[in-house]
């Protein structure tokens, strides 16, 4: 071992190095390593196997060739751990309850959110807590604490060291305040932070506030802590590289490619291919300029005139920092001043990802008046009902206010940056818009989108992906001379083709999910016309506007079956003169039936002999169910207007001689038609019957009247009948 004399700067164990300096004994020791001093006083340690240096001491700088490490662990240039895993990306922390309480205290959340980015050992923490204190603290010098999703690392921070900015609202009865909160390391217990509220100039403890207050507490941490990833060792302060891809990261602790920079890029020569072409010369890669300048959006009433706009921003991953600048004059007043005002953004907040008025960026607001000029601390905001915009409020006082405050003719310059979460993942930070236009987008995979605004999608979807604007098409081909206009391929044979006469042809299957609206145009087929349909109308509807016929088939060129105008249908003739016209034999396998089928039969109710006054018969039973005839009454009523066939049949028996009796066909309550008049003898059977062929009016009563010279006779039920039928419509 090598002692040397005191040395003012104290440095941290390498173990790689077996290099070791004691602050305590104010000696340097050495394991395995020879160490000489050099001129003015310095140091140079040797690797005994390489004779190379792995440490020199100059004056009052200490340089170390190789990994610092402290119980295994890596330290850079930042001081914080920087043994990083892979993943960067925000995870949602759901903390049943984010705040611990001293004693008497109690809390009723009404809304918790928490999200928080993971690499290496760092961890940064974004929180919304919502709610009201049911129950004050006992000792109003008690903390309230805030419990955090991993521990801070033990030992590697000061006790009370600030590591992130809150802001806390506190509603009181109809007054509201707003105060600086700052999260503090607790020695005690590394997975809270303890809460400490800037009241004037001074520090206090939240065990102060009254019961009842609202709190809203909403802000980001960052600490490192003492669960860490692995994967990662460091080539220089701010150059990362995966050990298990090799791929190397500047200025990012997650490469996703051989080498990638988050940050700007400098070339002082030439950017080059594998054939030594030169891509690239001489060029600053930026941050990406908006497509859209950003632009403050007033509330109801309100105007203002822009001055001047200017944004820029990053996009790697889901993670949007944005740079906006806006300056202009309020020219109008809003109607109602606690309207606030809202600044757009170039991507869409994740609006899942944050509760309602998280803060997600700090700004300063300049605003001039005749009266007097000040500046502004000011907040970007979340809102739940629209991801495209940013609520901005300023700080005035202890008091968190609209922008609708300021008065007419008054000038605002707002400027600040935002870091919040998109909604889509981009794969590739957009290329500058100097080389390629800003509606132009390549990913990594070589898929290029065009569009015609910022809408959504934000990544192309094929390898060409157009996209127009609500004025222009999405895509126009112009072919000047002879050629096709278009041409699609698969594997090389043609599929669909357009030629320049605007003529499509599909080589394959058409399928048509719409109304297809053929116009001015001949529809010819070289194969079957096969429709199916298989929803609701018919499988086909023909509508001919005019005196055209409405179909016409033929069979080579002569017409085969036809439908002129009028509804005609004609068989084997062109000039269907009927609504049915068949020029030719009809055969028919089936008996037809008339459209309008009317027939009646009725009798007398079966059993026996019946006295029978004179006067209608009463005939109460149908033989069938006819149309037209009533067993109440025993009369029949035309239904339609046209030639029937009426026939009756009256069975007589007497019991008096020289007596006669006849049967009447009655119409309208005239009696039109009468059978021969029988006379008989006693107990003898007699037959009165007839049968008409009668052109009858619709709404015409037809009955049966018996007649008797006795007044009454006996009728035989069974051989009694009345019945009828339609012959012919007129």
């Amino acid at each position: 071992m090598t002692s040397l004399g005191p040395i003012s700067t104290v440095i941290t164990e390498n173990r790689g190095s077996n290099v070791r300096i004691l602050a305590d004994t104010i000696q340097l020791q050495t394991w395995g390593m020879s160490a000489t001093t050099g001129t003015g006083g310095g140091l140079t340690a040797y690797n005994p196997t390489s004779n190379v240096a792995a440490m020199t001491i100059s004056g009052s700088n200490i340089s170390i060739f190789g990994d610092v490490r402290v119980d295994g662990e890596f330290y850079d240039g930042y001081g914080g751990l920087r043994t990083f895993g892979a993943a960067v990306n925000w995870a949602t922390c759901n903390i049943a309850a984010p705040i611990a309480f001293p004693t008497g205290a109690a809390f009723a959340y009404s809304g918790s959110n928490g999200t928080y980015r993971y690499s290496g050992n760092e961890i940064i923490y974004n929180v919304r807590i919502d709610g009201r204190l049911t129950s004050a603290a006992t000792t109003v010098t008690d903390d309230f604490e805030l419990v955090l999703p991993f521990p801070v690392k033990d030992n590697f921070y000061l006790p009370g060291t600030g590591i992130g900015d809150l802001r806390l609202t506190i509603l009181t009865g109809t007054t509201s305040n707003a105060f600086q909160v700052c999260p503090r390391t607790n020695a005690a217990n590394g997975g809270r932070a303890t809460l400490k509220v800037l009241s004037g100039t001074a520090e206090v403890p939240m065990g102060g506030i009254a019961v009842n207050s609202v709190l809203s507490l909403t802000g980001n941490l960052t600490y490192a802590t003492s669960v860490n990833s692995t994967g990662f060792t460091s080539v220089f302060k701010n150059a990362f590289q995966d050990t298990v891809t090799g791929n190397v990261g500047f200025g990012t602790r997650a490469p996703r490619s051989t080498m990638h920079v988050n940050g700007d890029i400098m070339f002082t020569g030439a950017l080059r291919d594998a054939d030594s072409n030169a891509i690239w010369a001489g060029i600053n890669v930026r941050w990406y300029p908006t497509q859209t300048p950003p632009t403050l959006n007033m509330p109801t009433g309100a105007a203002f005139t822009t001055s001047s706009t200017s944004g820029t921003y990053r996009y790697v991953g889901n993670d949007i920092t944005y740079n906006a600048s806006v300056a202009g004059t309020l020219t109008t007043i809003a109607t109602t001043q606690t309207d606030d005002f809202s600044l757009s953004v170039p991507y869409p907040v994740k609006i899942a990802g944050y509760a309602t008025n998280t803060i997600v960026g700090d700004f300063w607001l300049t605003v001039a008046t005749t009266a007097y000029t000040n500046t502004y601390t000011a907040y970007a905001r979340t809102l739940s009902t629209n991801s495209n915009v940013v609520v901005i409020r300023y700080l005035s006082g202890t008091t968190d206010d609209s922008l609708a405050k300021f008065p007419a003719g008054a000038t605002m310059t707002l400027q600040g940056t935002m870091n919040y979460q998109t909604t889509l993942v981009n794969n590739d930070t957009p290329m500058p818009t100097t080389y390629i236009p800003a509606n132009l987008y390549q990913d990594q995979l070589g898929n290029v989108m065009i569009k015609g605004s910022n809408v959504a999608p934000y990544l192309p979807r094929g390898q060409l992906d157009v996209i127009g604007s609500n004025v222009t098409p999405g895509l126009v081909v112009d072919q000047i001379g002879s050629g096709k206009v278009a041409v699609f391929k698969k594997n090389a044979v043609d599929k669909v083709t357009i030629d320049e006469n605007g003529d499509v042809r599909v080589y394959g299957n058409l399928t048509v999910n719409g109304t297809q609206t053929i116009m001015n145009t001949d529809v010819g087929t070289t194969e079957r016309l096969v429709i199916t349909n298989d929803g609701t109308g018919p499988a086909l509807e023909v509508n001919q506007i005019g005196n055209a016929s409405v179909v016409d088939f033929k069979d080579d060129g002569v017409t085969a079956l036809t439908i002129v105008n009028g509804g005609n249908v004609g068989i084997g003739t062109a000039n269907p003169q009927a609504k049915l016209h068949v020029n030719g034999t009809t055969l028919l396998n089936a008996t037809p039936k008339l459209a309008n089928f009317v027939a009646f039969a009725a009798r007398v109710t079966p059993g026996a002999e019946t006295a029978q006054a004179n006067g209608k018969v009463l005939f109460n039973t149908e033989i069938f169910t006819g149309v037209g005839f009533s067993t109440a009454n025993s009369t029949f009523t035309t239904p339609l207007a046209g030639i029937y066939m009426i026939s009756f049949n009256l069975r007589f028996q007497s019991n008096s001689t020289n007596s006669f009796a006849r049967g009447i066909l009655s119409i309208d309550g005239v009696a039109a038609y009468h059978t021969s008049t029988l006379g008989y003898t006693s107990n003898a059977f007699h037959t009165a019957s007839g049968s008409w062929i009668l052109k009858l009016n619709s709404g015409s009563v037809v009955y049966v009247i018996a007649e008797s010279s006795l007044g009454s006779i006996m009728m035989y039920n069974i051989e009694s009948s009345f019945n009828g039928a339609l012959l012919y419509q007129v």
